[in-house]
């Protein structure tokens, strides 16, 4: 049951929430991290190297690991928190495997995360590298394969927030603070973000809807006068997100709101920092896709497919620092046909993929938009420069900018050294 340890520098830090690390942790912590849920401290359960406890220990919380091979005099107590992050993965007996799965489920009192790799998905390979891991039993699965599995073994229904990972809540009412706090409706809610939440729910099929909080009944009272009306005006959302003809126009609105970029024949691009400010529909069919591929936050651009039932989201390196962001790895949902598909752009196959002028997909109050926009505003003024598709690679644009005495620092264009 050993853990392939983190890699020492991984290509991308996982994203983390107001907890301040001093090195990256693994997918399922990062998470646990980024949604504020290690309040009451953390058991690793297969802890490998034990690096995701050591950061979280430097960062004041409480956290302890098990591993029956690098830690077996490790305490194994019930804790708020526990990380089961790829350890099912390296278990070949699927008896031992929802075994470990239950013991894990045994010692979590408030939530569990379940890591493990999806077949296609490179993430799991950039965040760690064990030889002797990679020499043994490794098995990929699908996102509905583990999602059916946790299922089985917990008696409770799981949510996806990243690939290949998910959280079970132990209690009803803690799930739901959860499904609202991270569909953005922490505070109190307007009618349409309170449509948005329903037409979620609906949309999963969430049994732990029962145990919504009080606050909610008084909000559904306030703006539909009872239960029954707000779930059927949810059902009416969530039917119009499968409508082809009513998601392009709201994604005409956005383009013409400039909150994102509509490519005629190709789709509407827009920053995740702004899915709270577009159209009620829109948040509910890239709602759907979350469900899939896990939280919008950690993607920087959106791309819905206006006619297709698809979506994408897109993970790029450094995309708010640096004038030339580069794609790293993309992910294509199939709403309809209830599939991901993972392209990784770091090499294998796939290089980097730049994105030239980022201005156009950026709004009004985003950081170094005027800096972005003049840096654009240079880079078209170069002539002879074919931008046809995706442009240059990076190695060819950085020899077009040699051969011109330029090159790029930060957000500017300026003369080349010799």
């Amino acid at each position: 049951m050993k853990k392939p340890a983190l890699a020492a520098t991984p290509p991308r830090p996982a994203a983390t929430g107001p907890l301040r690390l001093s090195w990256p942790v693994s997918p399922p912590v990062a998470a646990l991290v980024r949604h504020e849920l290690l309040g009451g401290g953390l058991l690793d359960y297969g802890c490998g190297e034990g690096r995701d406890v050591a950061a979280l220990r430097a960062a004041n919380v409480e956290a302890h690991g098990w591993d029956p091979v690098t830690a077996p005099q490790g305490p194994r107590k019930a804790t708020d928190a526990v990380n089961l992050g790829y350890v099912l993965n390296a278990v070949e007996d699927p008896v031992e495997r929802r075994r470990t799965l239950a013991a894990a489920w045994d010692l979590t009192k408030k939530v569990l995360a379940v890591a493990v790799p999806l077949a296609g998905h490179s993430a799991y390979a950039r965040f760690h590298s064990d030889p002797d891991a990679a020499a043994g039993f490794e098995k990929q699965f699908a996102q509905q394969e583990i999602d059916h599995l946790v299922g089985g073994v917990t008696g409770r229904q799981p949510v996806v927030v990243a690939p290949g990972v998910v959280l079970v809540f132990r209690r009803d009412d803690d799930e739901q603070a959860f499904l609202r706090k991270r569909s953005g409706c922490g505070g109190p809610l307007g009618k349409d973000d309170l449509l948005v939440y329903l037409a979620l729910q609906v949309f999963e099929r969430r049994r732990s809807f029962a145990s919504a909080p009080t606050a909610l009944a008084q909000e559904i009272a306030q703006w539909f006068g009872g239960e029954s009306a707000a779930l059927d005006a949810a059902r009416v959302l969530l039917f119009s997100a499968g409508n082809a003809d009513v998601v392009a126009a709201a994604c005409d609105a956005v383009a013409l709101a400039r909150l994102g970029h509509l490519e005629h024949s190709d789709g509407l691009y827009f920053t995740a920092r702004r899915l709270a400010q577009v159209p009620a529909v829109l948040r509910v069919f890239v709602g759907c896709g979350e469900q899939l591929y896990g939280d919008a936050s950690a993607c920087q651009v959106i791309k819905i497919h206006d006619r297709s039932g698809k979506l994408t989201f897109h993970v790029y390196d450094e995309f708010w620092g640096q004038a030339v962001p580069k794609l790293v790895e993309r992910a294509k949902v199939d709403l309809r046909r209830q599939r991901v598909d993972f392209f990784a752009y770091d090499g294998q196959p796939h290089d980097p993929q730049p994105l030239y002028f980022k201005s156009k997909w950026l709004a009004e109050g985003d950081p170094m938009l005027d800096d972005q926009r003049a840096f654009d505003t240079a880079l078209a003024a170069l002539p002879g420069i074919d931008w046809s598709g995706f442009g240059p690679e990076t190695v060819q644009m950085t020899a077009i900018l040699r051969s011109r005495g330029l090159r790029i620092d930060g957000f500017a264009l300026v003369p080349a050294t010799k």
